[in-house]
């Protein structure tokens, strides 16, 4: 069984107000998740969620991924325009191609992307878990929606 970490839209625009906190208490997981994954050679994929309009593409400050996360050079990277990061996007073909079978998922926003994101690995039959306390929202209540649609894939 082979494993990858996907990071899901923790990116600047989205990084204020009660989000931010969220965020910040999510990146000290997410970062000990990131250095497991390094350690074992297995991959980490940032997924950057962009419009093609507006602040939200690459090449503007807001598109990256928040300070506090730990990126290398190493990282995969994939753009998606739509909550489900398997959706018109090369996510399952470099999934595949790296004969990867499990997925953990972490990031932002845990009621709408990392939600539709597991529902989507779930249709491709990967074995797929959220890590507990890796996902971040703009609300307590959006995190604790997300926890009930999870059930028992919490790690």
């Amino acid at each position: 069984m082979k494993e990858a970490l996907l990071v899901i839209d923790m990116q600047k625009m989205f990084y204020k107000g009660k989000t931010k906190i969220f965020m910040d208490n999510a990146c000290e997981k997410i970062n000990t998740e990131i250095s497991s994954f390094r350690k074992k050679g297995n991959p980490v994929i940032w997924i950057y969620h962009t419009w093609k309009f507006g602040k939200l593409k690459k090449g503007n400050l807001e598109y990256e991924f928040i300070d506090l996360l730990q990126k290398d050079p190493n990282v995969i990277c994939i753009e998606k325009t739509y909550p489900n990061s398997f959706r018109k996007t090369e996510l399952k073909k470099i999934l595949d191609n790296q004969k990867i079978d499990s997925l953990k998922l972490c990031g932002y926003k845990a009621e709408a992307c990392v939600l539709f994101t597991y529902f989507g690995a779930k249709k491709f039959e990967y074995i797929v878990s959220i890590i507990k306390n890796g996902v971040a929202s703009n609300s307590k209540l959006g995190i604790e929606i997300g926890k009930l649609f999870y059930g028992s894939s919490i790690i």
